[in-house]
């Protein structure tokens, strides 16, 4: 009885490990890309997880220089890389009485496209990915709604016709997909009462009217001169969201600029239990990113050009990235938050405590990220502009 729980314990304890290799790519990926997107002006809001687990698939049929500068840019370690990735999906995929969250994979073929069996036994192995025949070439439209109902259904309506005739054509062979939902209520909700109309700081010469929730209470807590960090958790614990507000005279910009893993997991690693009184907008973003040029500049260059190699995949130099198309949801109030994602890898064949509470007052742009705590897998990242 006793080896067979200490076996038990070997087992987890192994599982935890390959999981948090997965987690650490993940958030690598997802700093770098964060820091490429503050570049531009707006909200920001994406799935490192969803990204980084849609490219992984793909990175099981690279080769050569194609393998190289993806494993670069994803932060990917060889060893364990996809056992890793299969143990983080089981973990995030386990069911919740506190929170929903779900992630799913699927493969969308080229009707009598042939694939190595090899390919496609890693893909189920790994990832759990069901194959489904479509047909780009004679029936395009119905084959991107297909691959649209799908993205709908797993992510409970919130990505809808995310995939176009401008990311899919006739010489489109292979799409791989990956989704995420989450929807999860705090530990502690607002007061609907406590809500009041009062002002979003954008920038010094412009704001904008919102409706900003109030709650005091004890949270997870770090300041210093350039930002104040709040962890908001989900009912369930195993879940929150992490606010980083930069101090009225630090410019977001600034900090973006140092964003790094080691930053982030210092602030995280002084958080303590404080006496807050927090005020937070509620705020919707959706976003959708065509990622091509952005993964190339990120240094993925010839995954998208005549140079590809994924000969893994079918045994042919034929295949090449179209784009990687990526869109996000994010849903904040009084009850909780609800945010879902979905990737779409498109291939196709080559042609060319103080005695009073510390204020927290989010009335000003910020940086939040929810992460699972298991695992610390940064699932969802994001910056609010202007709510």
């Amino acid at each position: 009885m006793k080896r067979s729980v200490s076996m038990v314990i070997v087992f987890l304890f192994m599982s935890m490990c390959l999981a948090a290799n997965a987690a650490n790519s993940v958030n690598l990926f997802g700093l770098d890309l964060y820091r490429v997107l503050a570049g531009r002006q707006g909200n920001i809001f994406f799935s490192p997880f969803s990204i980084s687990t849609a490219l992984a698939m793909t990175y099981l049929g690279a080769d050569g220089n194609t393998a190289l500068q993806m494993k670069q840019v994803l932060h990917f370690e060889d060893e364990g890389l996809h056992e890793s990735f299969s143990e983080l999906i089981a973990s995030l995929n386990k069911p919740s009485e506190a929170y929903k969250l779900i992630t799913a994979n699927a493969l969308w073929v080229q009707k009598n496209y042939p694939l190595l069996e090899t390919f496609l036994r890693d893909i189920d192995r790994y990832y759990r990915a069901p194959v489904n025949t479509v047909d780009f070439v004679s029936d395009l439209d119905n084959s991107i709604r297909k691959v649209n109902e799908w993205i709908e259904e797993k992510t409970a309506g919130k990505i809808k016709n995310m995939l176009t005739r401008d990311d899919v054509d006739s010489l489109t062979r292979l799409i791989l997909t990956n989704a995420i939902y989450f929807k999860g209520r705090w530990k502690i909700p607002f007061d609907e009462k406590l809500t009041k109309k009062d002002f979003f700081y954008v920038n010094e010469t412009t704001k904008v009217e919102v409706d900003m929730m109030e709650l005091t209470e004890k949270f997870e807590y770090y300041e210093d001169d350039q930002v104040q960090v709040l962890k908001l958790p989900y009912a369930g614990s195993s879940l929150s969201m992490v606010i980083v507000l930069p101090r009225v005279s630090v410019k977001l910009i600034e900090l973006e600029k140092d964003l790094t893993k080691e930053r982030i997991e210092g602030w995280l690693k002084n958080l303590s239990e404080r006496r807050v009184q927090l005020f937070l907008p509620r705020f919707k973003i959706l976003e959708r990113i065509a990622m091509r040029e952005t993964l190339m500049k990120m240094g993925m260059v010839d995954a998208f050009t005549d140079r590809a190699d994924f000969s893994k995949i079918d045994g042919t130099h034929m295949l090449k990235i179209q784009n990687v198309i990526h869109q996000a949801f994010v849903e904040v109030n009084e009850e909780g938050t609800e945010a879902a994602a979905a990737t779409a890898v498109i291939m196709g064949i080559k042609m060319a405590m103080p005695v009073m509470p510390v204020i927290f007052r989010a009335d000003r742009p910020f940086m939040f990220f929810i992460q699972e705590e298991t695992s610390n897998t940064i699932l969802f990242m994001g910056r609010l502009q202007k709510p």
